[in-house]
């Protein structure tokens, strides 16, 4: 049977973000976000063709965490400023089309203490995380 989907695990640390794994799936992806400009604090993972132009996009939801959440003496849920140095996260995406890429991206709002993601310095705009190959190495 083909795959309707793809499981795409990417991992991060200090060298940045990667492409980890590309998995196939029986089940359907999640529908694509709107292909309208995001929000400025959304970390976005989108398929593009060879031309550029974006064929799906979906929203990470804390993919690279900043925060902990703890418990104080009396119980009640907090945050807490935690980044961690390493860690992976994963999404599901249609099938792509030959030529397209993975682009993560994150909005000029977003900030990460992680040292391998940190923006060039300069105006905050829109920045690539990831661009690679969304076909097997």
């Amino acid at each position: 049977m083909e795959p309707r989907s793809l499981r795409l695990t990417f991992r991060f640390d200090d060298r940045g973000l990667r492409l980890f794994s590309r998995t196939p799936r029986r089940s359907p992806a999640p529908p694509s976000e709107a292909l309208t400009e995001p929000p400025p604090r959304a970390i976005t993972l989108e398929l593009r063709s060879r031309t550029g132009e974006v064929r799906y996009r979906r929203f990470l939801v804390d993919p690279i965490p900043q925060t902990l959440e703890t418990v104080d003496d009396q119980g009640r849920l907090g945050r807490v400023p935690f980044a961690p140095l390493t860690g992976s996260f994963s999404a599901v995406v249609v099938v792509p089309e030959p030529g397209d890429v993975v682009v993560v991206s994150a909005g000029p709002a977003v900030r990460f203490a992680q040292p391998g993601l940190q923006p060039a310095p300069g105006p905050r705009a829109w920045r690539e995380l990831l661009v690679t190959s969304a076909e097997r190495p």
